[in-house]
C-alpha cells in the first residue's frame, strides 16, 4: 500500500479534466486559503465524470527520472520506465480525501488561476483547454 500513497493528487482525476492545483504553504490570498496542505479546484460540470472515473494508476520505477515541476508533480525520463505497480482508483473523492486533499467545485477555474498568479503561489493548471472559456466565465449565466 505504501506505493499507492506516493501517487500525486493531480493524477487521481480523469486525464482530460481541467483543474487548478496549489499548495497552501505561505499563501496569503483569501480565495486560496485552506486548512489542507493541497487544494484542487474543478469545474462543476466535471463532477459527474469524477464520481465513477475508474482510473488505472501506474506507479513507475523512479530510476532515471528528474523533477521538472514539483507543484504539478511532473517528472521526466529519457529512458523507458518500468511499471512497479498498477491499481484501480474507483472513487476519486475517496482517493483524494485519503491524501488530505481539499477538492473544490466551482463554476469557473479562472478566478483561481488569477488568484494563484496574483499570490505568486506554487500551482499547476492542467488541461485548461478543456475548461470553460474565460469569456464565458466573465459573462456569467445567461
Amino acid at each position: 500500500m505504501g506505493g499507492r500513497r506516493r501517487a500525486l493528487p493531480n493524477y487521481l482525476l480523469p486525464r482530460q479534466c481541467p483543474r487548478v492545483c496549489w499548495s497552501t504553504a505561505r499563501v496569503k490570498h483569501d480565495l486560496l486559503r485552506s486548512p489542507a496542505a493541497r487544494v484542487i479546484a474543478v469545474e462543476h460540470r466535471w463532477a459527474p465524470n469524477l464520481l465513477h472515473a475508474g482510473l488505472k494508476v501506474h506507479l513507475l520505477d523512479s530510476a532515471g527520472f528528474t523533477l521538472l515541476d514539483a507543484t504539478a508533480g511532473y517528472w521526466i525520463s529519457e529512458q523507458a520506465a518500468r511499471v512497479m505497480e498498477t491499481y484501480l482508483v474507483e472513487n476519486c473523492f475517496t482517493a483524494l480525501a485519503e491524501r488530505g486533499v481539499e477538492l473544490r467545485f466551482t463554476p469557473s477555474l479562472w478566478p483561481y488561476i488569477d488568484a494563484v498568479v496574483e499570490a505568486a503561489a506554487e500551482f499547476s493548471a492542467i488541461r485548461m483547454r478543456n475548461a470553460q472559456a474565460r469569456e464565458l466565465a466573465e459573462k456569467g449565466p445567461a
